[in-house]
């Protein structure tokens, strides 16, 4: 799948599983065509999938694509962000819950237009 067609797909749309049935569940049971576009993102070798999983264990290319993973940070930066923003103007401005995420909404727009306060950012104002 090229940039284009990537960009026309919503890749906001979250999986729902029904808690109750996964104990019944297998690995195969969660994988789908795009799955193989995780190993390219990450340049990870995927050979081992051609061959018998019994046997998975003993070669290197597995042993790289299961450790790649699971040295990865996760981040969540959105949430970061939100969680700071929150915890620096919460209470400072307003006591009254809609006030607050008006001003919330404010800030977060004014911090996305103007990411920093250098004087070429700040004479570039639309």
């Amino acid at each position: 799948m090229d940039d284009d067609q990537d960009e026309q797909h919503d890749h906001s749309k979250k999986a729902t599983v029904d808690l109750k049935s996964l104990p019944g569940k297998n690995l195969q049971d969660f994988v789908i065509p795009r799955s193989m576009k995780l190993f390219e993102i990450i340049d990870l070798p995927h050979d081992f999938l051609d061959v018998d999983p019994d046997v998975w264990h003993d070669r290197d290319d597995y042993k790289h694509a299961r450790e790649t993973p699971q040295s990865l940070r996760v981040v969540n930066d959105q949430a970061e962000r939100g969680v700071a923003l929150i915890q620096e103007y919460s209470g400072l401005l307003t006591k009254n819950e809609t006030q607050l995420q008006f001003v919330l909404q404010v800030v977060e727009e004014h911090r996305r237009l103007y990411p920093d306060s250098r004087k070429q950012t700040l004479t570039n104002v639309p």
